[in-house]
């Protein structure tokens, strides 16, 4: 049987002399003691009344809780427990349960969490058990026998799987309701669930239209994606397959050894020369090897400035096997242990030699993925992730350059708008409404762009659009190492352009050139100022006459 049992005020009733006495038993030293009966057997407290405090009064036992000192010195008395039903093992008064021939499990202990307990443990202590709290759990018990001792104990009885320290004990861990308790969204499923309802804009029960596949959201920046992580398809399915396909040389293929001493590296079965191992290289050597587990050290040695191999055959070496050890000694030539560097294991995916979680998430990306950008994409990309705009912008035109906006074709290609008079663009009403159109085709968005230029004194065809649109106003910028400025009017225009499409068909509002084009300096100011304002002093009116004198003050 397993008894669980709670302490009934365990801070609050532990006896001073008790512990006094544990500290003693246990060796701590006397300047220690001195110091715990400073702290704890001269403290006095009082009582606030109405947020008052009353007089100072002396307490004789228990623990302050808050105090820092409190969890360990409760340890402390805790132990006398552990103690005496040790003393009850050894004596033979009490049997605990066992596991194999080793190991008996009589005690389980974490803080005041306890599992077995005896009544005379609370003669010296002081601690008590609480059996209102207390639960009587069976193994193989029959549940007459269990119920028989709850009522005899004045307790309750409970069925496995039982929580310990808010985990479960005894439960199925293959199973999905188990961590159901501990996790209500331990299913990665529905861990990604949340995550791409949440970046599309719905909630834990709304759901919003996903206009790219999560797994190339995942992907990372310079893929075409956001660099996220993808929990389901990646860790779970490949890090739990081990000894199976893909993990059978994933590891030992991406991990090499660096010889320093030769202490801890193989000679014969590791692949620390080369791309095989000496044992696949040299089979029949390998046979005749005594020691087929010898460290490098152990075989190669050094006379002067010079390396000697130090072999150790089982058996005399045929003609054949003799050329073998030459040949192998020649492929050692030159070679030396150090004396003073250890061994390294050096993990080939990253630069620095140096495993971690980034660059295995990184390798098995790379190892399930192909790049699906252009080369002409993939620079557009890594230019946009280099703007100085805020994030929420940064994706906006993420999305623009990947042609997954929610425009009017865009939705009628889901299903969403149907009546055709409901695809017209909202600013000329005379072309259906997709991306380009909208952005760069669109006679009001034209001229938009001829304003934004003029502006900036800059001019660009207007023929062009897309990506190509995007690369050719960057390049229009020709301050050297000003990539994260030059395309930041652009996002700016472009974001408020989509700003007032979904003003004009949300609010009604009016497509005006001129409004718009304040806004378009506002914003590229405010993001301008917000980035470099420290440095530079560019004022509104400063940035509205002449931006581009403020962004060669950069």
């Amino acid at each position: 049987m397993l008894f669980k049992v709670d302490f009934e005020r365990a801070y609050d009733t532990v006896s001073w002399g008790f512990l006094d006495r544990m500290m003693t038993k246990m060796g701590f030293s006397t300047d220690w003691m001195t110091w715990m009966r400073a702290c704890i057997f001269e403290s006095s407290m009082s009582i606030l009344v109405n947020g008052s405090p009353t007089y100072d009064f002396k307490v004789g036992r228990g623990l302050r809780q808050g105090d820092p000192l409190s969890p360990f010195l409760f340890l402390i008395v805790d132990e006398g427990l552990a103690g005496m039903m040790n003393k009850a093992v050894a004596i033979g008064k009490f049997k605990g349960f066992k596991v194999n021939t080793n190991l008996h499990f009589h005690l389980l202990q974490f803080a005041d969490d306890t599992i077995i307990m005896g009544e005379g443990f609370k003669l010296v202590s002081g601690l008590k058990i609480n059996f209102v709290k207390s639960k009587l759990y069976g193994v193989n018990v029959d549940i007459r026998l269990l119920e028989a001792g709850a009522a005899f104990l004045s307790c309750n009885t409970a069925a496995i799987p039982f929580k310990f320290l808010g985990l479960p004990v005894g439960a199925n861990p293959r199973r999905r309701e188990t961590w159901k308790p501990v996790a209500p969204r331990c299913v990665l499923k529905s861990l990604e669930r949340i995550q791409r309802n949440f970046f599309w804009g719905g909630g834990l029960e709304e759901r919003k239209l996903c206009w790219l596949k999560w797994e190339q959201v995942c992907l990372p920046k310079e893929k075409g994606g956001l660099g996220g992580r993808v929990l389901s398809s990646l860790w779970w399915r490949d890090i739990i397959t081990r000894g199976r396909e893909f993990s059978v040389c994933w590891f030992s293929s991406n991990v090499s050894c660096h010889v320093g001493n030769g202490n801890n590296i193989e000679f014969w079965n590791f692949k620390w020369f080369g791309s095989q191992s000496f044992s696949s290289l040299f089979p029949d050597l390998y046979a005749k090897e005594v020691n087929k587990f010898a460290m490098v050290s152990e075989r190669m040695g050094r006379e002067g400035a010079s390396s000697v191999c130090r072999w150790r055959w089982n058996g005399p070496l045929d003609d054949i096997e003799q050329q073998q050890v030459l040949e192998l000694q020649g492929l050692l030539a030159g070679f030396i242990c150090s004396d003073s560097d250890p061994d390294r294991w050096w993990w080939l995916p990253d630069v620095n030699g140096m495993f971690s979680v980034k660059s295995f998430y990184s390798f098995l990306l790379s190892s399930r993925q192909v790049t699906i950008l252009e080369t002409t994409e993939a620079e557009a990309l890594s230019r946009l992730w280099k703007s100085d705009v805020p994030s929420k912008i940064n994706v906006f035109g993420w999305r623009l350059l990947l042609n997954r906006l929610p425009t009017r074709m865009a939705l009628h290609r889901r299903g969403i708008l149907s009546n055709p008079f409901e695809l017209s663009c909202v600013f000329c009403f005379r072309h259906r409404e997709d991306g380009a159109h909208l952005f760069f085709s669109c006679y009001f968005s034209k001229v938009v762009w001829r304003n934004v230029l003029k502006w900036l004194g800059l001019s660009i065809p207007m023929d062009v659009e897309g990506i190509d649109h995007f690369m050719l106003f960057g390049d229009l910028f020709k301050v050297k190492d000003k990539g994260r400025v030059r395309h930041l009017v652009w996002l700016a225009t472009t974001w408020n352009l989509w700003k007032l499409r979904n003003k004009v068909i949300f609010k009604g509002d009016i497509p005006e050139t001129s409004a718009l084009l304040d806004s378009i300096k506002l914003s590229s100011w405010m993001w301008f100022n917000g980035r470099y304002g420290r440095n530079v002093c560019c004022p509104f009116s400063s940035w509205c006459l002449d931006p581009m004198s403020c962004v060669q003050s950069t």
